[in-house]
């Protein structure tokens, strides 16, 4: 488990507000402990974001390495494309994995990315997807790009869509990530009368990439938040998980 970075968490925290169907907050503070503090009235509530990734393999540098290099092209891209002062997109980067990138490939893909979205913005709820893409314009380490464009989006992610094995989400991974913030649930309640914990996955990086049974959303699990969510970003879903509601934190 590893921590996004604070442009990740916001993005993220749209997303998980567009999806938990219920009043927008009056006000979103972001902070450190908890990440934001929402305001809803009289009531102060804290989100505490985190994501989930795959165990480390013990052959995983290689592929750990690739990763690296496509989240700078996409960063990158993100960045010129914002440059622009375009409407907000997701733009979703498949790489091919039959080609290994280098650090002298990452400037010329960003760059063919970005002016790609640029010239592809599509209506408002609307997505435009090429692939394979041109070989004419597109290098070979690049395989298919997607643009998506929502009403609730008021910044750009540009995020890379890879395929391989995926592995199936353990209940027990679930478990250690409430495990591993139980402890910060006494320091978040200085800023807040109440914390919710979202667990990101399918964040835009394969490792971060599961498949969800049904055991997920069936398993009752011991934790101090006031509620706890499983955030699915690249099919967008968003889960509350069953908790003991006498559960108390030792103090």
């Amino acid at each position: 488990m590893e921590a996004l970075t604070k442009e990740s968490e916001r993005w993220a925290l749209d997303r998980f507000l567009a999806l938990l169907g219920e009043p927008a907050p009056a006000t979103i503070e972001s902070s450190e402990e908890p990440d934001f503090v929402l305001t809803f009235g009289f009531r102060r509530v804290g989100v505490e974001m985190t994501a989930l990734y795959w165990n480390p393999a013990s052959d995983g540098r290689p592929r750990q390495e690739q990763e690296s290099l496509r989240r700078r092209v996409v960063k990158l891209a993100e960045r010129l494309y914002a440059d622009r002062c375009v409407p907000a997109l997701h733009v979703s980067v498949r790489f091919n994995d039959q080609f290994a990138l280098d650090k002298a490939s990452v400037m010329p893909l960003a760059t063919r990315v970005a002016d790609w979205a640029a010239a592809h913005v599509p209506q408002t709820g609307a997505s435009f997807a090429e692939d394979p893409l041109n070989r004419a314009y597109f290098p070979r380490g690049l395989r298919a790009l997607r643009v998506d464009r929502q009403e609730w989006m008021r910044r750009s992610r540009f995020s890379v869509s890879d395929a391989a094995w995926v592995p199936e989400l353990a209940v027990s991974e679930v478990r250690r990530a409430l495990e591993r913030k139980k402890s910060r649930y006494g320091a978040y309640l200085n800023k807040c009368s109440e914390v919710w914990l979202v667990i990101n996955v399918d964040a835009g990086q394969l490792s971060t990439t599961f498949e969800i049974g049904d055991a997920i959303a069936e398993t009752t699990y011991e934790s101090p938040f006031d509620r706890v969510f499983l955030l699915q970003h690249m099919t967008p879903h968003l889960s509350e998980l069953k908790r003991m509601h006498d559960f108390r934190q030792d103090t």
